[in-house]
């Protein structure tokens, strides 16, 4: 028993005497990073009570997906009536065929949760007995998805072919050879190599038909989608053939040779929009879109416009692709405090509780970007960014137990966060409208959009961290861990754009929340 008292009456002196000369053992470093592991009597390793300390992360990290459809869900949009309707056509004989819906093509686009992203995590601070200051910082990670959708029959790039001859190989790489007779003109191939990169229009995109692949639905101004059409031949007793064509660029001619290094080029393409470029007569009034009246002396006294010929087109690219890219980055700030574990049995100090508080920022940007080529609309495009900026006081909670060389642990954390909202939407709609040309619609013409708004907004963020480290030496251990972050009312890019054209648009919801979650693994230094 006297052993004992002595032996409890020592430790309590100890401790009373934390921020004396007595405490000094804990501070000396000698820099010995290899140095073996210092245990104790019950086989746990000697922790430095004073000092510097740095931790990096490397993160392997997802992002939870959303269902992305690309179109406006709420829109219904039948199939062309490509013969005219027999309401404006009273000599049709028989009822054609019900029209058929069209659907959005691509109800499952970027963001979908299927893709992960790397990024680092670096904390450095300094802990003076059961008192720790601590910085953190978060870089990354960058999610990126990316699909792309569509029969691409063959897409020629929007600039003069290019002589490459990098180490053994020489000649025309990806870029398609053009043959003279093909009207560079009609489609600016000078525009990237006269003016800035990317100026221009983009790439051509044809199909073996000339009609879509891609169907997506926008809201539009009443008639916006109507045109006159030029998917027949008309014969010279105004008989109208057959359907050849449809809106967009067909491939009429296609062809492919070995050039002198034994590459494939192409050597001759001729692609045409329509069939005879004369407007289909969809009411059967023998009266073409665009006419003229004449008196008995062949003199042309009027003009007019069929406007019973008009067409509702539908909205349908050779090529979509879809882009989004989900970065998080961020700083906090902590004092964390541990708790007396003396009162447990001597066993059990190795189990440590801590709490903390402090200050973080936490910024998610998301990035959401489609690009569609073909049809009747031509290149049309846009980059939607939502930049949440989420500030504000945290709480901290801290377990872990160590067992010989090994310490596991459970951190939890919790931001009373405010998320100023900072968004924007670039673009441009339409780039092959031509208003009034057979297949385009008669007034639509090429829009370029540029739209910002600022929101705010109350964001709780959870974490919670598990990890589990183990000593190599006295000042350096390995770590293997999981994150999962929470956050509630942040702003998801891909929800906010209006699918209405010629505007489009940033739209008032895409309110929702966000699990970005992965494994990380690192290593800590004590000095």
């Amino acid at each position: 028993m006297a052993v004992s008292a002595v032996e409890s009456r020592a430790t309590d002196e100890y401790y009373d005497m934390k921020d004396t000369s007595i405490y000094v053992d804990n501070t000396d470093h000698d820099l010995q990073f290899f140095s073996p592991v210092d245990f104790d009597f019950e086989n746990r390793p000697i922790n430095q009570c004073c000092g510097y300390f740095f931790r990096y992360d490397k993160l392997l990290w997802a992002a939870t997906g959303e269902r992305v459809t690309i179109g406006d869900p709420n829109v219904i949009v039948l199939s062309e009536l490509i013969t005219g309707s027999p309401a404006i056509n009273p000599v049709s004989i028989g009822t054609p065929p019900p029209q058929y819906v069209i659907n959005n093509s691509i109800q499952d686009a970027p963001p979908n949760g299927r893709d992960f992203g790397w990024g680092e995590r670096y904390d450095i601070g300094y802990r003076a007995g059961d008192h720790t200051w601590s910085i953190g910082i978060l870089d990354g990670p960058e999610i990126r998805g990316r699909a792309t959708y569509g029969f691409d029959s063959l897409t020629i790039p929007n600039q003069l072919p290019l002589y490459l001859n990098v180490g053994n190989a020489d000649g025309f790489l990806n870029l398609p050879w053009l043959d003279v007779s093909f009207e560079l003109e009609d489609f600016a191939y000078l525009a990237n190599v006269l003016g800035p990169p990317g100026a221009g229009s983009a790439d051509i995109v044809t199909s073996r038909n000339g009609w879509g692949s891609v169907h997506v639905n926008f809201r539009t101004p009443e008639g916006f989608l109507r045109g006159f059409v030029d998917y027949s031949n008309n014969s010279p007793d105004n008989q109208q053939g057959p359907t050849e064509s449809g809106p967009g660029r067909a491939i009429q001619v296609l062809e492919i040779t070995i050039n002198d290094s034994g590459l494939p080029q192409v050597t001759l393409v001729t692609i045409n929009s329509g069939a005879d470029g004369v407007p289909d007569d969809l009411n059967g009034n023998t009266l073409p879109g665009f006419f003229v009246v004449v008196n008995a002396d062949d003199e042309v006294i009027a003009t007019g416009v069929d406007y019973g010929d008009l067409h509702e087109f539908n909205v349908a690219f050779e090529r979509f692709d879809v882009r989004n890219n989900t970065q998080t980055d961020g700083i906090e700030l902590m004092k964390t405090f541990a708790l007396d574990n003396r009162h447990l049995p001597v066993a059990r100090q190795g189990d440590v509780a801590e709490i903390g508080v402090g200050v973080r920022y936490f910024r998610l940007n998301d990035e959401f970007a489609f690009e569609g080529g073909g049809g009747i609309l031509g290149r049309t495009y846009a980059t939607t960014i939502a930049e949440n900026q989420i500030v504000g006081p945290q709480v901290r909670a801290r377990y872990s137990r160590q067992v010989n060389r090994f310490n596991f642990g459970f951190d939890s954390r919790f931001v009373f966060g405010y998320n100023v909202q900072d968004l924007t939407q670039n673009g441009a709609i339409g780039e092959d409208l031509n208003p009034g040309a057979v297949n385009s619609p008669i007034y639509a013409q090429p829009h370029a959009v540029s739209y910002a708004r600022t929101d705010d907004d109350f964001a709780p963020m959870a974490e919670i961290r598990a990890e589990a480290s183990y000593s190599f030496t006295r000042a350096l251990s390995a770590r293997l861990g999981y994150t999962g972050i929470f956050v509630d009312n942040i702003s998801r890019a891909s929800q906010m754009v209006n699918w209405y054209i010629p505007d489009l648009g940033i739209t008032d919801g895409g309110k929702q929340d966000i699990y970005v979650n992965g494994l990380d693994f690192g290593f800590d230094v004590v000095y």
